[in-house]
């Protein structure tokens, strides 16, 4: 619908309007007030006969010491009701508590490996009340104190050798934090955002359904473009590809560990280049005075639910009150969807034609090749060659990790800050090069090749169970819309690359092999297991719209499984409409192709999906959000497969030349003007 269309609706059906509108207003208005929780967190130490110091304690009785509290700290569980943690690190308000005590014996190790070696038991409680925290921290120091008597006691031990607890619970300091008035007004302003739009989402299409307007039948004028041919006309200006390509190149060519640190956690310019698209698309929507063909509407409903219930998380987050650890990540958090949210909706309605689809899908393949390539360069010298890079005005993040090692052998990690954020940018990129490479005849064999070839070498040597299994997925879904021939080709090259890797790199298939075959004891494997139960117990204190995106930080739980990840944010609803767009978009990009009269576009479309199953797939095994490229990646194929949909759709639609975000910018005139139409398909390769 245009604009005009749109406010004709609202006029119509203002009551539908106006009783949203109240309903926000009474949202707002219905706010909480300012609420506060206080914790606290102290330290028991248990010390022997004299109080010797517990740091010249000869190992055995140290062990002994430990040993003791552990069994004390189990006694104090059995007997009081206690919350256990996710992690040695993690808090009672990170795991979603409000009200709660937690007694743990100190551990010096990881999630992964345990090290009690301090005989110590940490206690942590939380309240709305200082009173009453401090009444349940003498409490829980009483209880303590008898525990340790009595099991030395009934042992028969003398007074005189007896362990002793100690703590200053009257001087332990007890902190707050509560939602703030800035707090408020951000919780309000998401609170009237998501009414507003819902209010007007209910009007237009409350019109739609009781007024049961026709559509408008666009014909197109005799000498228009015919959708399918080339009308000749270049597309050389600022459009919706450009923008997109600047976004990736932003996203993935810039090293990760390069940020901007006077804007915190969105230092990242691809954040920022994101946001402006939110801008630009908004003032697209606005002045359009020609309807506008969205293609895959079952992507936009799904991407629009998914914001809607993660902003009210957020909200929710917000009227709650973050402690200051959790605040920024939470404002992060607001900004990344918006930006991947613009990103996404550029592509679905931006896209101008069917010529400039397939010139960005050829970017995409190209940026993997050649990430692919900085990643053999990297694994066959073991030196990163990006982290000297400085740039001005740019500081270097401390969670770039580089390249790494494992089972001797070098992990690359191109230009991302994280080996499986490579892994995953080469698994999107694979059925999108193998593709080009077979159906893309307009430009030379070595040139469409190469890609697909680098990629999949990067892939065999990345060291890497999650590079492999989300390749799989995505080729295996390929291979039904590819011609037999090239599946027989694709099994020839799949092993001419593995016997080139068998004699060029001794011992990788053997590690390749021992990945899975030794995968049950395998320390990361197993944390992704044991982390599941944590996950859920977590998620299940705010399991509809979550705890809010962003602000469940790793301390309290290393998931390395970004859905797991998202119960926990966006809530069981939010992770499920998350699901929801990516099977969308995957199966609108699958039948769109296979409905599509002529090639590349018969394979490309299913390239499409793949690229979204293998990116979707390797996020099982990492926090793909949290990682810049992987997140970018993923949302532009989501507004790849909508803009497929719409571009295909051809006599059907309105003409493709209509639908195109273009604000050409011809240099060096200084104005802004609207393309002249555009073809919305190519021309097929003799």
């Amino acid at each position: 619908m245009t604009t005009r269309q749109v406010a004709l609706a609202l006029r119509r059906r203002w009551y539908v309007v106006l009783f949203g509108l109240l309903c926000s207003v009474a949202g707002v208005i219905g706010l909480d007030g300012p609420h506060r929780l206080y914790t606290v967190q102290t330290e028991f130490v248990f010390v022997g006969p004299g109080n010797p110091a517990i740091t010249g304690l000869p190992d055995a009785r140290a062990e002994t010491l430990t040993d003791f509290a552990g069994v004390v700290g189990r006694k104090y569980e059995a007997s009081h009701p206690t919350i256990e943690l996710t992690s040695p690190t993690a808090t009672l308000f990170g795991n979603g508590i409000r009200q709660g005590v937690s007694v743990q014996l100190a551990n010096a190790g990881s999630q992964w490996v345990h090290s009690y070696n301090r005989p110590v038991l940490i206690v942590q409680i939380i309240g709305d009340d200082p009173v009453e925290v401090q009444q349940t921290l003498g409490q829980v120091s009483t209880a303590l104190t008898a525990i340790t008597r009595q099991l030395q006691t009934e042992a028969g031990a003398a007074p005189s050798t007896y362990i002793t607890v100690f703590n200053d619970t009257q001087h332990s300091l007890i902190g707050s934090f509560g939602n703030s008035r800035m707090s408020r007004m951000k919780a309000a302003g998401i609170i009237a955002g998501l009414g507003v739009g819902a209010s007007i989402a209910l009007a237009v299409a409350a019109d739609e359904f009781i007024g049961r307007r026709r559509s408008q039948t666009i014909v197109r004028a005799a000498t228009g473009p015919t959708p399918g041919r080339s009308d000749g006309r270049g597309g050389t200006g600022f459009d919706a590809v450009t923008f997109l390509t600047i976004y990736l190149v932003l996203a993935c060519a810039l090293p990760s560990y390069l940020v901007i640190p006077a804007l915190g956690q969105i230092g990242r310019p691809s954040i920022l280049w994101g946001l402006a698209g939110v801008v630009w698309w908004v003032y697209f929507r606005l002045q359009r005075t020609t309807p506008l063909a969205t293609g895959a509407r079952s992507v936009h409903l799904a991407l629009w639910a998914f914001l809607a219930v993660a902003l009210a998380g957020l909200a929710r987050a917000y009227l709650l009150g973050l402690p200051t650890t959790q605040t920024g990540p939470a404002d992060a958090g607001l900004l990344r969807l918006l930006s991947w949210a613009g990103v996404a909706l550029v592509a679905l309605d931006g896209i101008p034609s069917l010529d400039r689809l397939l010139t960005l899908l050829r970017r995409i393949a190209l940026l993997g090749g050649l990430m692919a390539i900085l990643g053999l360069l990297q694994f066959a010298t073991g030196r990163s060659f990006v982290d000297a890079l400085t740039l001005p005005g740019f500081a270097v993040s401390s969670d770039f990790d580089s390249i790494q090692g494992r089972a001797g052998f070098v992990r690359a990690a191109g230009t991302a800050s994280h080996p499986l954020e490579y892994a995953s940018v080469l698994c999107i990129a694979l059925p999108i090069g193998i593709v080009l490479g077979a159906t893309d005849r307009r430009r030379g064999v070595l040139l469409r090749w190469w890609p697909p070839l680098v990629i999949s070498l990067a892939v065999l040597i990345s060291v890497s169970r999650s590079a492999i299994v989300g390749t799989v997925a995505g080729v295996v879904l390929l291979l039904p819309a590819i011609p037999p021939r090239l599946r027989v080709k694709a099994v020839g090259v799949v092993f001419t690359l593995l016997g080139l890797v068998f004699f060029l790199v001794p011992g990788m298939i053997g590690t390749l092999r021992g990945l899975f075959l030794g995968i049950n004891g395998d320390p990361s494997t197993q944390s992704r297991t044991d982390s599941v139960a944590g996950a859920v117990a977590i998620a299940g204190r705010a399991p509809l719209i979550g705890s809010g995106f962003g602000t469940f930080l790793p301390q309290e739980l290393i998931l390395d499984n970004e859905y797991l990840g998202l119960v926990i944010e966006v809530g069981f609803i939010g992770c499920g409409l998350f699901i929801i767009a990516l099977i969308a978009a995957a199966w609108s990009a699958w039948r769109s192709g296979r409905g599509a009269a002529r090639e590349p576009w018969v394979q490309l479309g299913p390239a499409v999906a793949a690229a979204l199953v293998s990116g979707s797939t390797t996020m099982i095994f990492f926090d793909g959000l949290s990682f810049p490229m992987s997140a970018a990646l993923l949302f532009v194929l989501l507004g790849i497969a909508g803009a497929l949909s719409r571009l295909l759709a051809g006599d059907q639609r309105v003409s493709a030349s209509q639908d195109a975000l273009v604000a050409r910018v011809r240099w060096p005139a200084r104005s802004v003007e609207t393309a002249t139409p555009k073809s919305s398909s190519m021309t097929p390769a003799s």
